[in-house]
């Protein structure tokens, strides 16, 4: 290997981290964070069903959510959804002290997984007229 092959290699190397955008700036790869917000007006649907599949999120407003090895707490938030949360999980997790806006028509608020266990929609969660759980 000559010089000039050995310093394209190393470029390239250097370069397959970082992908290019329409500005032509090169920019790192990441991966997008997922906000919930617990406000009342921003889209909460992904973050909480990212919640309950065991994901990260990142808490951005007044809302408590924890998803420690799928023990999850989610309190004291005004969330916005639009679909049906599925909440499969197979250890303890707790809805409380939470308002939630169904923003959609057809289909529960929430539907609890074949073998799920120990979900508890506990002490004033309250759904918009309409959705059931």
């Amino acid at each position: 290997m000559n010089r000039r092959e050995f310093l394209q290699a190393i470029l390239a190397a250097g370069v397959a981290p970082y992908v290019s955008t329409a500005a032509g700036v090169l920019m790192p790869v990441r991966k997008r964070a997922i906000w919930l917000w617990g406000d009342g007006y921003h889209d909460d649907t992904e973050a909480l069903q990212a919640l309950f599949d065991g994901l990260p999120v990142k808490n951005v407003g007044l809302a408590t959510a924890h998803n420690v090895g799928g023990h999850i707490h989610l309190s004291r938030g005004h969330f916005l959804i639009t679909s049906t949360i599925f909440m499969a999980s197979n250890s303890n997790s707790v809805v409380r002290d939470s308002y939630f806006k169904c923003n959609f028509q057809n289909g529960p608020a929430f539907a609890v997984g074949e073998g799920s266990k120990n979900i508890l929609l506990h002490s004033n969660v309250i759904l918009t007229p309409g959705h059931s759980v």
